[in-house]
């Protein structure tokens, strides 16, 4: 499993995204998948993980929640399909 994490940038070199880099294509065989972390802003993300640890809600209440969003899909890693 391989984790891009945005936290510092985009993984990306000369214009290739991660699964153009050679280490990739090396090991495709080996890797079972890619998990894609964006960059969030920690004046808001941060917050909202806060108030989703400390009050330990279910997903309907947190839904709920004024000014918490959820993606309803998972943001694809960087060239991946």
């Amino acid at each position: 499993m391989v984790w891009l994490n945005d936290f510092q940038g985009v993984i990306e070199k000369d214009g290739k995204v991660f699964t153009d880099f050679k280490v990739y294509q090396s090991n495709q065989d080996r890797i079972i998948g890619i998990m894609h972390i964006p960059n969030r802003n920690p004046d808001t993300f941060g917050e909202d993980i806060k108030v989703m640890t400390t009050k330990n809600p279910t997903l309907t209440e947190a839904q709920k929640f004024r000014g918490i969003r959820f993606d309803a899909a998972p943001t694809p890693a960087h060239g991946a399909a």
